[in-house]
């Protein structure tokens, strides 16, 4: 179900840092007795074989896929600190992930048999972001320029939450050319993309849809204080990498029921509360 899918995710995340360790280690992620997906048929796409099998349709290969629950997370912008990061935080939990922004060598040196690379040029076309969803697709994660996914998802009809990451504080007027990642994600017209796609679809299979602005994102642990708040009145703030990731992977626990939650994360010197108490005080 839904709930024991988000509740099995948050419990693994709540293993604490020794978890880590198993990031980059065979015998951790998909060690014995751990769930992963099955395989697609011929690797979802594969190509003539040593015994001339001729390549599988697209038709039969998502016939193929619609037989299995989807599990995977869509990662977009993977070649970005943040991006990157919150991979680490889904492996740690043992999700599934496509990744875009990486070439598929690159991304399996990087991240080993737990991360699937996807061409981030699909993206910009609807019909292939589609195809992407569909070949076992649950939720997604907006790092960079949604291009097609807003549409896509939408229409798509069994992705269940979409996650946009943004960064808090004023946007400027050169922060997209000089602003570094954090400027390029502070532009409101990235959400706004998902907001006006879902309410042009309607009906309840349009994706539950967080927006979460994380202040400047600075190289560091996470276990700091963390605090969230709405309205988006404030001048910004700063939080730590590690934390940034994890609370945007957090999200995929705490869908919003209906409308849109959107808010803002940052380090905070006040106590250390739970991700649970965080997000237990957000209205959507």
């Amino acid at each position: 179900s839904k709930k024991g899918s988000s509740d099995g995710l948050l419990a693994v995340m709540d293993g604490g840092p020794k978890l880590r360790k198993w990031y980059g280690h065979v015998s951790s992620v998909g060690a014995p007795g751990a769930e992963r997906p099955d395989p697609p048929p011929g690797g979802g796409d594969a190509k003539r074989g040593a015994d001339d099998t001729p390549e599988p349709s697209r038709q039969d290969v998502l016939k193929a896929w619609d037989k299995q629950p989807r599990r995977a997370t869509l990662v977009t912008d993977v070649d970005t600190a943040l991006g990157e990061a919150i991979v680490v935080q889904l492996i740690v939990a043992k999700q599934p992930v496509v990744a875009t922004g990486l070439p598929a060598d690159v991304c399996a040196s990087r991240f080993g048999p737990y991360v699937t690379a996807a061409d981030a040029a699909d993206l910009k076309d609807e019909s292939e972001t589609a195809y992407l969803l569909r070949k076992g697709v649950r939720a997604v994660i907006c790092c960079g320029e949604p291009g097609a996914l807003p549409a896509a998802a939408a229409k798509d009809g069994t992705v269940k939450h979409v996650v946009v990451v943004g960064s808090c504080g004023k946007a400027g007027v050169f922060d997209a050319v000089f602003g570094g990642e954090d400027g390029r994600r502070k532009d409101p017209k990235r959400a706004e993309a998902f907001v006006k796609a879902f309410e042009a679809c309607g009906g309840a299979e349009v994706p539950a849809l967080t927006v979460v602005r994380p202040g400047t994102v600075r190289p560091g642990l996470g276990g700091k204080a963390v605090a969230f708040s709405q309205g988006g009145g404030g001048d910004g703030g700063a939080i730590n990498l590690e934390d940034a990731a994890e609370c945007v992977v957090r999200c995929l626990g705490a869908p919003p029921k209906k409308g849109v939650l959107t808010f803002d994360a940052v380090e905070t010197s006040g106590q250390r509360r739970s991700w649970k108490a965080l997000f237990g005080e957000l209205a959507a």
